[in-house]
């Protein structure tokens, strides 16, 4: 967002570039002509980079574009806001802000109009998706699931959900809104509403926008279609074939470009190490590309801020402690500068676009190497324009630092003018770059781009008048819409994870095992919830059965099938209360935490309620997670109270004692209990054991899951010595009684490892040390698979990785 005060004085700047051989204004000229310094120099290396590819290519080497999987991503998904508002959705430097001759919305264009050219005009280069940044893309298909599986929500349940979500304000806006559609439903709403009116909609009901205005499925749509018609390459053909040249670099520990990104973008811990992993591979593999027997070279192609930064960061002003880090990278892979660099941003497709014309077949050798040469010629021609500017530059800095404002007596005027001149026609290099006119007269295959922005825009503007009709009270269609659209969403979603799986290793196994582990409805549950309905009796044994069967034949149409028809039974009136039960957990398994007291809100208040302290066991288990997430101390009193309330309510029920215990132990653990509670928690442990007299597998899995929660809980201890970790072993030596270890979760494993690097701590003998510090290892590694495997939760998987890290 601008300022008022960069507001006004980009006006002033436009108005002085609009009307420069009148102005005189020292600090506007001065300006213009830093601006400009900035983009000619981006624009210089460019032309550079086209020149040198150019060579290359005439010379009959393969140029590959390991292409920044943000490009993949922001074409298939134009950015909502910049169609809608005309702004762009990054946020942008000062510079950038501020220096900007033609429209954001052009510059969108221009840049998806080089994305196009990438991906279906460029015969020159093979766009292709190296490994670093496939896994952004299985990370991109993952999104999905919680879409696919997160239910619709009944209307009081998202009543109670709009309370918390808007203000008064966001209320009367929606209602400014709503009269609008009421009085003419075709109409476009002004701009005082409709530009706080996306703000807020992208803010707080993106999901909503995302499913109704179809942009979800059609990206995904695009993604299979890029893919299918390999517009890209996505496989590990290269990383296979040069396994042993890049080997050393596929670890990022100690990677400075990993520690340089770190630096410029904080908190983005998955992306900065796929791009140094990624810029570490390209630098190694062109050790071995390029010579002259090889006849191979591969760039990173990618314009994201972070990325710019690492490559140019006299760009941008940045602190001392970034600019050295950054100093240090560049040194270690040596890829950096005009002519070596290892790097390429998409506006080199902008140059190809204005100066490769229709490329000649290869195999007519002299034709090609004709049409290359005079492509050659024309860049060096550019380039000189663009050199030429260093000239410009001076003579117009030494005019500045005599001006005195006062044109009709300066002795240097003529001077001056003749220079502004120069600088209009050198301007016009850029622009003509950036003309929107190589759209409509350049290539036939750009020609539908504006069309397609105009559908999109569309789309999308009908999604925010449905959603504003719906929350206005007039749009009573509003859930079948939802439902039509998010079954095309499923079906785009199944059929782009099929298509995927032809290119790319692993991939339908690993989206199978997200469904599976997604679908499971008490996977994260320790305890058995009892249905009473046969309908959900029986979904619930054919995906149990299904999901033991699925270990060895993976079938990701059944597991779809199967997901269907439970979400659907969370929808079916005929099955009663039991389906917000059933809807209540799924959300839970997918952490959506706040949602299951939603659902569940209403029928806690029923006092006749049958069975239920199932009900109160699922909001406990949500509330008190939810806690220890946000390490609340009022959220965790109140899961605390109505656990001890519950305890006193069923008194023989162990899962009541079972989850007193675990959240005195989890805030023992955040440190919301002092830690002398342990031993209060153990108490409850017990309890719990004694009251359960089955012998079935799931009384049996729940009695090992509370020795395991005992074991667990002696790590905990402060003043820890080596009888805790005794008495802790006991409790893994009953687990390891009821439930072979070949059947253990990844909870299991990681007490037990953590465990015994305890017990190495406290003995003394060297040999025994090392005999739990390897049965240590062994656990902790198995835990950190299983949990990979099974879809654990991030702060599930980062407890395992922290106890794996004890041992080195």
């Amino acid at each position: 967002m601008l300022s008022l005060k960069k507001v006004t004085y980009l006006a002033e700047f436009m108005v002085a570039k609009k009307n420069i051989l009148e102005s005189c204004d020292q600090h506007i000229l001065n300006q213009l002509i830093d601006g400009l310094r900035k983009k000619y120099k981006q624009m210089l290396e460019e032309v550079n980079w086209v020149i040198i590819d150019q060579e290359y290519i005439k010379n009959k080497w393969e140029v590959f574009f390991a292409v920044d999987f943000y490009h993949v991503f922001e074409y298939a998904y134009p950015p909502l806001q910049s169609l809608l508002a005309n702004e762009k959705s990054t946020n942008e430097s000062a510079y950038e802000e501020l220096y900007t001759d033609d429209s954001d919305f052009s510059s969108f264009v221009q840049h998806r109009a080089a994305l196009i050219f990438l991906f279906f005009c460029s015969k020159v280069g093979h766009p292709i998706l190296l490994p670093p940044h496939v896994k952004e893309l299985k990370n991109h298909m993952r999104k999905y699931l919680n879409t696919l599986i997160k239910p619709n929500f009944n209307q009081s349940v998202f009543e109670e959900l709009r309370k918390r979500l808007f203000t008064q304000e966001d209320e009367f806006l929606i209602a400014k809104a709503g009269k609008v559609y009421e009085k003419d439903n075709n109409a476009i709403l002004p701009k005082e509403i409709s530009d706080p009116l996306i703000k807020l909609i992208f803010k707080k009901l993106p999901q909503f926008l995302f499913i109704v205005s179809g942009y979800s499925y059609r990206g995904l749509e695009i993604i299979e279609k890029l893919v299918e018609e390999k517009r890209f390459i996505v496989d590990s053909k290269i990383i296979n074939e040069y396994y042993e040249e890049i080997k050393e670099v596929l670890d990022t520990s100690g990677s400075k470009s990993y520690e340089a990104l770190k630096a410029i973008r904080r908190y983005r811990f998955g992306q900065n190490f796929s791009d140094a992993q990624l810029i570490d591979i390209v630098a190694t593999l062109n050790k071995t590309f390029i010579n002259e027997e090889s006849k191979k070279v591969i760039y990173f192609l990618s314009d994201t801020n972070s990325i710019m930064k690492l490559f140019h960061p006299e760009m941008y002003e940045l602190s001392i402690k970034e600019k050295e880090i950054i100093r240090n990278a560049q040194t270690n892979i040596s890829v950096f500068g005009s002519s070596n660099s290892i790097h390429r941003t998409t506006n080199i497709f902008l140059e190809y676009m204005m100066a490769a014309e229709d490329h000649v077949d290869q195999n007519k050798m002299e034709d090609f190497i004709r049409s290359r040469e005079e492509t050659i010629e024309y860049l060096k021609e550019r380039r000189g324009k663009l050199l030429y500017f260093n000239t410009l530059d001076t003579s117009f800095s030494e005019v500045l630092k005599k001006c005195t404002n006062e044109c009709t007596s300066c002795l240097q005027s003529d001077k001056c003018k003749t220079i502004k001149k120069e600088i209009l026609e050198w301007d016009k290099l850029y622009d003509e770059r950036v003309s929107m006119s190589i759209l409509d007269n350049r290539f036939d295959i750009l020609k539908p781009l504006k069309s397609i922005i105009k559908d999109d825009k569309e789309n999308i503007e009908q999604g925010i008048k449905t959603i504003v009709t719906f929350l206005s009270g007039n749009n009573p269609d509003f859930q079948n819409e939802l439902e039509e659209k998010k079954e095309r969403l499923e079906k785009s979603y199944f059929s782009a994870v099929n298509s995927l799986s032809k290119y790319m290793i692993n991939f339908s196994s690993e989206i199978h095992e997200e469904l599976v582990y997604g679908i499971k409805p008490m996977r994260r549950i320790p305890f058995r919830i009892i249905f009473k309905n046969s309908a959900i009796l029986s979904i619930l044994k054919e995906a149990e059965d299904y999901l033991k069967a699925s270990k060895t034949n993976e079938d990701i149409n059944k597991i779809r099938e199967i997901s269907k028809k439970i979400l659907k039974l969370t929808e079916k009136t005929s099955i009663g209360i039991e389906r917000h039960l059933l809807l209540a957990i799924l959300n839970y398994n997918f952490n959506q935490l706040e949602n299951v007291n939603l659902i569940l809100s209403d029928y806690l208040k029923d006092e006749f309620l049958l069975n239920k302290e199932e009900f109160v066991l699922v909001q406990l288990l949500a509330l008190h997670q939810n806690a220890i997430n946000r390490k609340d101390p009022s959220l965790y009193k109140e899961a605390l109270n109505l656990c001890k309330e519950s305890t006193k309510k069923y008194p023989n029920d162990s899962r009541f004692l079972y989850m007193y215990g675990v959240i005195i132990g989890r805030g023992v653990q955040i440190s919301l209990e002092q830690n002398e509670l342990i031993f209060t928690s153990h108490r409850y442990f017990k309890r719990a054991l004694d009251l359960i007299k089955g012998e079935d597998i799931s009384d049996r899995l729940f009695k090992a899951t509370i020795y395991n929660s005992i074991a667990y809980s002696f790590c905990l201890i402060q003043e820890q010595n080596y009888t805790h970790m005794e008495r802790a072993r006991e409790a893994i030596s009953e687990m390891e009684k009821l439930i072979d270890q070949k059947d253990w979760d990844a909870n299991f494993h990681d007490t037990k490892g953590f465990i015994y690097y305890n017990l190495s701590k406290y003995t003394d003998d060297l040999v025994s040390s090392k005999q739990f510090i390897n049965i240590a290892n062994n656990s902790l590694s198995k835990a950190k698979e299983l949990a990979k495997k099974n879809k654990y939760l991030s702060y599930e998987k980062n407890e395992i990785a922290k106890h794996l890290k004890l041992l080195c």
